[in-house]
């Protein structure tokens, strides 16, 4: 007879919770393991640090508990260890003399709690318990910031989208209008995708357009905003960046592009990227306004050989 037969809508159920035991000393090991399962969880038992460490990586474990003071490898250093192959493993430290200094390393190696040597059951149940949702909050909130990430998320490029970057658009434009600091809009077209899908196939462009973005990406500094906004259109808005730091970007943007190689191993048709520059406040103080002027820019580079213009060329 099955211990647990799948439920009648084909849902597996919720797997029983791991808890790995390491500490030297067998009574305790054992005593922790009995109290343990009887509550209901899976529990594997080591006998030190290196047994420990070589379980952890051979299979998860939802929670290690595990001795401070043991041979060769200590708990602080187990702990240290669990972390960095399992991360999302909770480890709580089995210790009989709980000094502040022991919290505080434990907790700096990544530890989530301390156990007294020898504690009861009711206390072991309540803390595991305790753990176990600290652990689901954690599991939970990684969920919610992968799903935004990837929603905010460009597929092809792994740029921001769209949607995500109009979204900064307003608060980096209601920023700069507040504080009084500069703000540059850049629209840049990679005008050679065309003729690369007519000849070469969307697979090959779908290459070259990973390629441009990272040339893009590369060429901006950490905190600009980078998107890719249309099949061959980009967007960057760049902080503290006045009229003139603006055109600096396109120019940097627009030779990136020309040089990678990479990007262009067929030759035949050249790399070829028209950005648009305009500042916030200088040449518009409404984000609609700034959009429209660094868009006309842009249209502006596709025709002119340097493939770079300022919206203020433009007013002037």
């Amino acid at each position: 007879m099955e211990r647990n037969p799948a439920p009648p809508n084909g849902e597996q159920l919720p797997r029983t919770p791991r808890i790995l035991v390491v500490d030297d000393e067998p009574a305790v090991r054992q005593f922790l393991s009995i109290v343990l399962q009887r509550i209901g969880y899976t529990v594997e038992v080591a006998s030190g640090g290196v047994e420990a460490l070589e379980l952890a990586g051979a299979k998860p474990f939802d929670v290690v508990l595990t001795d401070l003071v043991m041979p060769r490898i200590d708990g602080i250093q187990v702990t240290q260890r669990v972390k960095q192959i399992s991360p999302e493993t909770e480890v709580v430290i089995i210790t009989g003399y709980p000094s502040s200094e022991t919290v505080v390393a434990a907790t700096r190696a990544g530890a989530v709690d301390y156990l007294p040597k020898s504690p009861d059951p009711a206390h072991l149940e309540a803390l595991i318990s305790k753990v176990m949702q600290i652990r689901d909050l954690r599991s939970k909130a990684g969920e919610r910031d992968y799903y935004l990430r990837m929603a905010q998320m460009d597929g092809l490029t792994e740029l921001f989208n769209r949607n995500a970057f109009h979204g900064f658009l307003e608060r980096e434009g209601a920023r700069a209008l507040r504080s009084g600091r500069d703000l540059s809009l850049l629209v840049a077209d990679f005008t050679s995708l065309s003729l690369i899908h007519q000849d070469y196939g969307t697979l090959y462009g779908d290459r070259v357009v990973r390629r441009v973005a990272h040339a893009l990406r590369t060429a901006c500094r950490a905190y600009d905003i980078v998107a890719r906004i249309d099949a061959g259109r980009f967007a960057v808005l760049a902080p503290d960046t006045d009229n003139a730091g603006g055109l600096v970007l396109a120019h940097r943007l627009s030779s990136a592009v020309a040089a990678d190689e990479a990007a262009g191993d067929r030759r035949e048709i050249p790399l070829a990227l028209a950005v648009g520059a305009a500042g916030f406040t200088a040449d518009a103080r409404e984000i609609p306004q700034l959009v429209e002027k660094a868009e006309r820019a842009c249209g502006a580079a596709a025709s002119t050989r340097e493939h770079v213009v300022a919206a203020a060329d433009l007013d002037s």
